[in-house]
């Protein structure tokens, strides 16, 4: 079996010869180089990056993330930058009055050029990546504008001028349906696999970082608009999560997301219960998890990482939908070992049992 039918039939709830692997979270230059064996891993990283996960057989990457240089360090600074520019909530809001209106971007949205470079890029990821299937990302209200405006002015925004933030997420809904809607002409057109992904971090370890009931209010309805075009043509999302996503699980059900990735059991996810959901059509949730990045797999041995894997494919596995992949980026702290034991052992445990 092939990664790529591997991972068609697993995202399809049909049986598989073993439980298919993500791709694509390591920004840890000493693994990528030492699995490479490519002294030159940092003249073509992506390339270099690629072929370490198809050494390692993995099935399927919804998102490279690769270790950053001194260009990349610069990146997050003028992203500091940008941040200090926003001295207060006030400033926030005043950015968010000045956004076009959402019939705005409907008026000047060029569908045609969207589907063609859309399929383009999926012909030219899809090419890159070979037997591993590449994804791509679907259209949703962004919650992280902390990115922009930092923590506290984005947060304290939404707490004091509900009214007026609530324009930002319409405005980003009308955006994200925009994408939605091409996405469901585009998908089944070229005959492309109806499976998307993305999400937001909404949620810390403690849980959403603003209260459900504001969630309600302001950010899930525009969720269920932005996904409508997508559940009418059965095409399904799967969401990143980081924290814990437990007290919103149901909303992003509600709302249509038909997956889920990043959970982490450190922060309160239960794994039982998410194999025990159903999503808005009546399926098991499609999964893909979840070795911890901030507990087995820094700080275990490589036998506590088997056992973690097997913990996890027995919880998540029976069924079908799951695919073996670290929490979220493995970072330069995890050692190597227990990187390549992972993704061994997973094959080795699964054969056969799934």
């Amino acid at each position: 079996m092939t990664g790529i039918e591997r991972a068609l039939r697993a995202l399809n709830f049909e049986k598989v010869d073993r439980v298919p692997m993500l791709a694509g979270w390591a920004p840890h230059a000493e693994f990528l180089m030492a699995a490479s064996g490519e002294a030159d891993f940092w003249e073509h990283p992506a390339e270099t990056a690629i072929r370490v996960w198809q050494k390692l057989e993995c099935d399927m990457c919804p998102q490279l993330i690769l270790p950053g240089r001194e260009d990349f360090r610069a990146s997050i600074r003028s992203n500091i930058e940008a941040r200090n520019q926003y001295e207060s909530p006030e400033e926030v809001v005043r950015y968010v009055e000045a956004l076009p209106a959402p019939e705005q971007l409907r008026r000047d949205y060029n569908f045609e050029k969207a589907y063609a470079d859309y399929v383009a890029a999926v012909r030219n990821s899809q090419e890159a990546w070979g037997n591993i299937l590449s994804l791509q990302g679907f259209g949703m209200p962004g919650f992280m504008q902390y990115t922009i405006f930092g923590y506290s002015n984005f947060l304290m925004a939404l707490a004091l001028y509900q009214d007026d933030m609530e324009k930002l997420f319409a405005v980003e809904g009308e955006s994200g349906r925009l994408r939605n809607e091409m996405l469901a002409r585009a998908i089944p057109e070229n005959d492309l696999p109806p499976f998307v992904y993305g999400g937001q971090d909404i949620c810390h370890e403690r849980g959403p970082m603003v209260s459900p009931e504001m969630l309600d209010r302001i950010y899930f309805p525009y969720l269920r608009y932005a996904l409508e075009p997508l559940d009418r043509a059965d095409i399904r999302e799967i969401w990143h999560c980081d924290g814990n996503v437990m007290p919103i699980l149901d909303r992003l059900i509600e709302a249509g997301i038909d997956g889920f990735q990043g959970f982490q059991t450190e922060c309160g996810v239960d794994l039982a219960i998410l194999a025990a959901l159903k999503t808005k059509k009546g399926r098991k949730p499609i999964l893909w998890g979840s070795s911890s990045v901030t507990r087995t797999l820094p700080w275990g041995s490589v036998e506590d990482v088997k056992r973690e894997v097997e913990e996890v494919c027995d919880l998540l596995a029976p069924g079908g939908g799951f695919f073996l992949a670290p929490s979220s980026s493995i970072c330069p702290e995890v050692p190597i070992a227990n990187i390549l034991a992972m993704f061994e052992h997973a094959k080795v445990y699964s054969a056969g049992r799934y």
